[in-house]
């Protein structure tokens, strides 16, 4: 099952309207858990 980025956008919009710190980053490409696997490929 993938998350649409739709409610990606719609969660972070809500953490902010709430007053809950938070950060998004959007790549244009690559795979998931790329940068948290560092020398052993996309995960």
């Amino acid at each position: 099952m993938a998350i649409t980025v739709a409610n990606s956008l719609l969660f972070y919009d809500t953490l902010i309207e709430n007053g809950f710190p938070a950060e998004m980053h959007l790549y244009p490409e690559d795979g998931h858990g790329f940068a948290l696997a560092r020398g052993i490929g996309v995960l």
